[in-house]
């Protein structure tokens, strides 16, 4: 709401003053005549300050009502109507002039200037120096004080005026900078939007929402409601999905640029009403002086920070009108929906890679565990034939000719800038198709070793055949030495190996030495075995051993001393007896189980056995526990190699010939049913019975 501010100016103090100073210009006419040293001659003609007087008191005492608002009209008003006030000042002030000699304008001059110095340093410094000037009395003082009085009136006015218009622009200041805070303020909560949307669109990828995200999304959805209204997201409680995400972004982004435009708009308003205000107080600044020239006192303070406030202005409405040019040529809608369509497009392109890459590793997997060659080789010219004719293939090469061809234009337009692009584009089409033809070589290469390898296979089965006939041939020739010189060749040849005639040679001479080292220590240890055998078969078992252990260090490379032979024979010895005794009581033992079988106690001797078998493969005696399993055990085991077999009975159909040749049906016997299924049923039940004992022992030891 406008600050009215209500200015009268009353002149008749002034008047009166008037009135005063020319009845004192008479008594000072007289005054100055007596001065010493000086001859003044005065003419004390008052006839014209009377009609100055009269046509003052005619003039009616002015009433400015001044609204202070953004709106310069008003102050426009108060500047005229001042100006009259100022007009009339000034006519009074020529008169005083004529009624006052040259010397005392001078000295009154000079008071003037007095007062506007004093005036000029501080705002309550013009009154205090007219109160001690008038102090001393005389007619300048009464002049002073005539003038005074107008000054005290344009004083009360100018300040009334500027305080107004100070006023104004503060309010246009408070103004702009609220706006400012709130538009502050406003970006904040749309930065929070915006996370709030972004937070959305992560719950939207998900397939389905839990309880808590159903949650998060109400409450996102609640909280942007209550900022930009329904922007149509909505929440499926039936199966958790979000819709509408992207579409609130499009018109949240609308609204957001709207709103940014208006913020700056006001804001830009308020600056420029406040610096039309400015603008007044700087150009009208101090009070207007009557005597001493068109110029006016005071008001450099006033003028000086009216100034700053119009720069501090100036500075931020160009700032605003730079973020108003952006904000209008922003498109943010267009801006979200190409930053959209390029996730996609990298979506996309990733997912084509990705099968491009899975489908590379399923080819690698089949070519790896491919045994056949041909199957190899057919997968390889597959991963060919995809690659030359895959998209990115097919796209780099219609990139690079299209590419090529921008290049001659822009080389035969002398475009330097457009060459420069095509030729970058040129570049970045060959490094793709170099990257395809890298893949096709690596095929390639695979194919021709697959080739390289079955005809090397091919040839070394050949090759071994040719060489294996040839062999034989020589041995059933017998042409040893031609065949152990074929030999010879063949080992060189698989190896790598070129040897000269004088080195094939050597080694064919040093093979038949080996060969005939071989023969005869073969011949040497079948005479020994021989004698050895003999000892056996004549019966002398200690002549036998000594010999035996004297063969067996022999042929290990080791040499014994009489003492250390015989500790050994020793040893063996005892070691026979040792086992000679365990052979007897397995065979007495075997005897006394066969005995107790036939006295019907074969259940009690496998019981025995058992415990006897598991104290030996523990090395010890057995725990309780351990003794009832193995009791258990044997139990089950007795029985079930003990169990009779199912017992049917006679299951043939019994008849007679008259049946037979196709007579009554029931001259036929059938087997008894009954019978056989409670037989059957019998066995079953005694079976699972030993089953459940047996899982029940290997479920404790943990085997199952």
């Amino acid at each position: 709401m406008a600050t009215v501010c209500k200015i009268t100016l009353d002149a008749a103090e002034y008047r009166k003053e008037l009135e005063a100073v020319v009845a004192e210009s008479r008594a000072a006419a007289g005054s100055l005549a007596n001065l010493p040293d000086r001859q003044v001659s005065v003419t004390a003609d008052t006839t014209q300050a009377k009609a100055a007087v009269e046509e003052l008191a005619q003039t009616p005492t002015p009433e400015i009502d001044v609204p202070v608002t953004a709106d310069d009209a008003p102050l426009e008003t108060v500047r005229e109507e001042l100006e009259q006030t100022d007009a009339a000042a000034r006519k009074t002030g020529g008169i005083l002039a004529k009624l006052i000699p040259v010397s005392l304008r001078e000295q009154a001059a000079q008071a003037f200037g007095a007062i506007r110095e004093e005036m000029n340093k501080t705002r309550g410094g013009a009154g205090n120096f007219l109160g001690k000037f008038l102090a001393g009395g005389g007619a300048i003082g009464i002049i002073a004080a005539g003038i005074a009085s107008l000054g005290k009136i344009a004083v009360t006015a100018y300040r009334n005026w500027i305080n107004g218009m100070k006023e104004a622009g503060e309010l246009a200041q408070r103004n702009a900078a609220n706006i400012r805070e709130a538009a502050e303020a406003n970006e904040q909560l749309r930065q929070k939007s915006d996370g709030y949307l972004s937070r959305l669109s992560e719950l939207s990828s998900a397939e389905q929402l839990s309880n808590s995200n159903k949650a998060e999304a109400r409450k996102l959805i609640a909280d942007l409601t209550k900022s930009y209204g329904d922007l149509g997201v909505k929440l499926d409680e039936t199966t958790g999905k979000l819709s509408g995400v992207d579409e609130a972004m499009v018109k949240k982004l609308q609204r957001d640029k709207d709103r940014r435009i208006a913020e700056m708009e006001t804001e830009l308003r308020q600056l420029q009403s406040d610096n039309a205000a400015q603008a007044q107080v700087r150009d009208n600044a101090g009070i207007p002086v009557w005597f001493g020239g068109d110029v006016r006192l005071g008001g450099e303070a006033d003028a000086k920070e009216a100034g700053q406030k119009i720069e501090e202005n100036v500075k931020r409405m160009t700032e605003l009108r730079r973020q108003l040019h952006e904000q209008r040529r922003s498109d943010p809608v267009a801006d979200f929906r190409a930053k959209r369509q390029a996730e996609n497009a990298d979506l996309a392109k990733g997912n084509q890679e990705r099968n491009r890459s899975f489908g590379q590793r399923k080819s690698d997997d089949a070519f790896n565990a491919a045994k056949d060659i041909d199957v190899k080789i057919a997968n390889r010219r597959q991963g060919i034939d995809a690659e030359r004719s895959s998209r990115q293939r097919v796209e780099a090469e219609a990139a690079l000719g299209s590419a090529q061809t921008d290049y001659e234009k822009a080389k035969s337009a002398g475009d330097r800038d457009g060459m420069l692009d095509a030729e970058k584009r040129i570049l970045q089409a060959k490094q793709a198709i170099l990257a395809s033809d890298e893949k096709i070589y690596a095929f390639e290469q695979q194919i021709d070793t697959l080739n390289r390898q079955r005809a090397e296979a091919v040839k070394k089965i050949t090759d071994q055949a040719k060489y294996e006939l040839d062999y034989n041939k020589l041995i059933a020739a017998a042409e040893f030495e031609k065949a152990a010189v074929l030999k010879l060749e063949k080992e060189l040849k698989d190896q790598n190996l070129k040897l000269s005639e004088e080195e094939k040679k050597k080694i064919l001479e040093q093979r038949e030495a080996l060969q005939k080292q071989d023969t005869a220590k073969q011949i040497a240890e079948a005479k020994e075995e021989v004698a050895l055998q003999q000892l056996l078969v004549d019966g002398n078992y200690e002549a036998y051993e000594a010999e035996k252990l004297r063969l067996e260090m022999k042929r290990q490379g080791k040499k014994l001393t009489e003492e250390e032979t015989q500790e050994l024979l020793e040893q063996r010895k005892a070691l026979k007896e040792l086992n000679l005794r365990q052979n007897l009581q397995e065979q007495a033992y075997g005897l006394y189980g066969e005995a107790m079988t036939k006295a019907g106690r074969g259940r009690e001797f496998e019981e025995q056995k058992a415990l006897r078998d598991a104290r030996k493969a523990k090395g010890g005696e057995l725990s309780e526990e351990e003794t009832a399993m193995v009791k258990q055990l044997s139990a089950i085991s007795y029985a079930m190699a003990n169990t009779r077999e199912t017992s049917l009975g006679d299951t043939s159909v019994k008849t007679n010939s008259l049946t037979a040749r196709g007579g009554f049906a029931g001259g036929a016997k059938l087997p008894e049913s009954d019978k056989i299924n409670r037989e059957i049923a019998n066995t079953n039940k005694q079976q699972l019975e030993q089953m459940k004992q047996i899982a029940a022992i290997c479920e404790k030891l943990g085997t199952f």
